[in-house]
């Protein structure tokens, strides 16, 4: 999007939704989708990546809310991992796999 590249490219962060729905909803959750863009300088693809995948460094980054992390898989044009959100005393399981949930008891 050209207000996107412009925004970057002034240093700036670009974040919008994806979509005109925003969340959408789905059987007993919601799905937010979004696309950001960020110029880093002195930083190549590679670099980013290592960080990125690094799933088992996301709760000590985004704890408490993230409790625990784990790649599934990855691949040059996907990755596919799990994480374990808590929110005060709601557990959600969230993968981009199908996972069948026990029901949460009392």
């Amino acid at each position: 999007m050209p207000n996107r590249r412009v925004k970057v490219q002034g240093g700036g962060i670009a974040v919008s939704p994806v979509g005109k729905q925003q969340p959408k909803r789905v059987p007993s959750g919601l799905i937010h989708d979004w696309v950001s863009a960020i110029f880093i300088a002195n930083v190549t693809l590679g670099d980013l990546l290592q960080v990125v995948r690094n799933c088992s460094r996301y709760k000590d980054w985004y704890g408490p809310t993230v409790a625990d992390s784990t790649m599934i898989d990855t691949s040059n044009s996907k990755d596919r991992f799990s994480m374990l959100l808590l929110y005060k005393s709601l557990v959600v399981n969230i993968a981009s796999i199908p996972i069948a949930n026990p029901p949460l008891s009392n």
